[in-house]
């Protein structure tokens, strides 16, 4: 794949987590019903999955990016991985208690 199409897919992902998090704390917030509807709740499990496969993806095709002072090298992307699939185990762990 393409980088530049790994890095576009990634960034919307980003936005549309940022939306979902945001929409479902208000629907939260209110008691508002579609809040709990499971698509509300299995959509942005989804969509950080799209944004972790798409960073590894983007490491897979162009691991030179990683190497320089960019995002503090490859200790920098390796945290940010970490942090992403410690997000999502939370969410899932959250949503079972």
């Amino acid at each position: 794949m393409n980088f530049l199409l790994l890095k576009y897919i990634h960034i919307v992902a980003v936005a549309s987590s940022f939306a979902l998090l945001f929409i479902r704390g208000i629907w939260l917030l209110r008691a508002y019903p579609p809040a709990q509807e499971s698509w509300v709740r299995v959509l942005p499990h989804a969509v950080d999955g799209v944004l972790l496969v798409s960073a590894l993806g983007m490491l897979w095709v162009y691991p030179a990016a990683f190497k320089g002072d960019w995002l503090l090298g490859v200790n920098g992307a390796i945290s940010l991985l970490v942090g992403g699939i410690a997000r999502i185990a939370l969410e899932t762990l959250h949503r079972f208690a």
